[in-house]
């Protein structure tokens, strides 16, 4: 099963070399600028039967099976590329239209995410100008109340001065 290329593309950003060891053998080897090791054809290769078996006719014939094993094989390879070069590209644009739907749609929330934020802090603006001049006029009747709360203190504290004085000591 082929992976749409973002998802292949998920998967290899999110390997690391300490979860696969041989991804970091093959970076080792590819750091140090060592050649590819050549690819092993030895399982395609059909040897005849060794030396001592090559009277016996079930040797033949598991060589022969396992030739025709090999050829199925190869075939069934060589099908699953020409399906996919066929149909291939006609998938990868459905993916792509679909991808690009998705694309539309999310743009579309985006736009309607940024209306909705714009409007709400427009209401928030037009209230908080509104409601300027209240803020204002609360905020000057508490400083006025706090000085005549002062004053007041002020005045309490000389009467007590006042009458401190003027009442004899008792003591």
């Amino acid at each position: 099963m082929l992976l749409p290329p973002p998802l292949l593309l998920l998967l290899l950003l999110t390997l690391t070399a300490q979860d696969h060891p041989m991804l970091q053998q093959e970076l080792d080897r590819a750091g140090k600028g060592d050649e590819m090791a050549a690819m092993d054809t030895a399982r395609y290769s059909m040897p005849p039967p060794a030396g001592g078996e090559r009277a016996a006719a079930s040797a033949w014939a598991s060589a022969v099976e396992n030739g025709q094993s090999q050829l199925e094989h190869q075939q069934l390879r060589l099908e699953n590329l020409e399906l996919l070069q066929k149909y291939g590209s006609s998938s990868w644009r459905t993916y792509n239209g679909y991808l690009e739907s998705i694309e539309k749609r999310m743009q579309g929330r985006l736009y309607e995410y940024k209306t909705e934020v714009a409007e709400i802090n427009r209401a928030r603006k037009l209230d908080q100008t509104a409601a300027a001049p209240e803020m204002h006029a609360l905020n000057t009747e508490y400083f006025q109340r706090v000085a005549k709360l002062r004053d007041v203190e002020w005045a309490s504290e000389d009467l007590r001065r006042q009458i401190k004085r003027l009442k004899p000591d008792t003591e």
